[in-house]
């Protein structure tokens, strides 16, 4: 394994995505005003491009999310009229950016470019703590795929399969700590990958049958990956 850094002009950034390419990276950065904005920057010339102007007034928890085709990006921010989170897209050049979910945080394209997932905290129709949606790129067709009941107060995540009829879902427990299960969409089947009672932070599904999820199970926080049919984690990165 090679490791590659990547500076980041930022004393602080939130949940960065990368491009399927590889050659992108969009992130949330706080300006000399502590006012949240979307940042854009190619991995080689480390010049990071400010591509949204809404100045979201918290930057917890907000993430960044490119498109398949590499030409808009999904974020989060919270509106700073209401305090509420959001679901906003971009064009990745820049220019205006549409709302197209509230109550919403962590945009993630679904593989095929065609829906974004997010997740959807409790509503009144709804009592569910943590709730999957899918919105197309528009702001339409807005719908509930899958709504975790057995969910505490604690972190979250998910990541699409690549055929993106599955999710990568990070639940949390009330002994305050998380394990990883995945969900079909179509029949809500869940099946638990992990059992170690530990922090999990974030999570990606690859194409060759894997999960890589960030967990402190050994003690500092570090990359773990688990296959998709269920088996032993094993640890990725060191320190």
């Amino acid at each position: 394994m090679t490791q590659r850094l990547l500076p980041i002009p930022f004393t602080q950034f939130s949940y960065p995505g990368i491009s399927p390419d590889g050659n992108w990276v969009a992130f949330p950065a706080p300006d000399a005003n502590n006012r949240w904005d979307i940042y854009y920057m190619h991995i080689s010339s480390g010049d990071p491009r400010r591509i949204t102007s809404d100045s979201s007034v918290r930057g917890a928890d907000l993430s960044a999310d490119i498109s398949p085709d590499g030409s808009h990006v999904a974020y989060s921010r919270f509106n700073p009229k209401t305090g509420l989170p959001e679901i906003c897209i971009t064009s990745a050049l820049g220019g205006v950016s549409k709302t197209i979910a509230e109550i919403s945080i962590l945009p993630r394209w679904r593989p095929d470019g065609q829906r974004i997932g997010h997740v959807r905290f409790r509503t009144p129709s709804n009592k569910a703590l943590r709730n999957l949606w899918t919105v197309k790129s528009d702001g339409s067709d807005s719908r509930l795929e899958y709504a975790d009941t057995l969910t505490s107060s604690g972190r979250f995540s998910f990541a699409w399969s690549p055929d993106g009829q599955s999710v990568a879902w990070i639940r949390a427990f009330s002994g305050g700590y998380e394990e990883l299960f995945t969900i079909e969409i179509a029949t809500g089947k869940e099946r638990q990958l992990t059992f170690d009672k530990k922090n999990i932070d974030d999570v990606c599904w690859k194409r060759n049958g894997v999960i890589v999820f960030s967990s402190n199970t050994a003690g500092n926080t570090n990359l773990w990956m688990v296959p998709v049919a269920g088996g032993t984690p094993q640890q990725v990165t060191k320190g």
